[in-house]
C-alpha cells in the first residue's frame, strides 16, 4: 500500500475512503499497528 499522499486530489482521496468498507480499514490498521510493535520491540531487543 503507498503512504505517499503529496499531490493527491479530494477525488483520489475520496476514492481511497470510500473503496474499502470500516472493518477492511480496521483490519489493515490493526495490521499496520502490530508490524509497528512488533519493529519496536525487535529493536528493544
Amino acid at each position: 500500500m503507498n503512504t505517499e499522499l503529496r499531490g493527491i486530489t479530494l477525488e483520489e482521496l475520496e476514492a481511497r475512503a470510500t473503496s474499502m468498507s470500516d472493518n477492511e480499514a480496521a483490519e489493515q490498521l490493526q495490521a499496520a499497528r502490530e508490524s509497528l510493535f512488533q519493529s519496536i520491540f525487535e529493536r528493544k531487543a
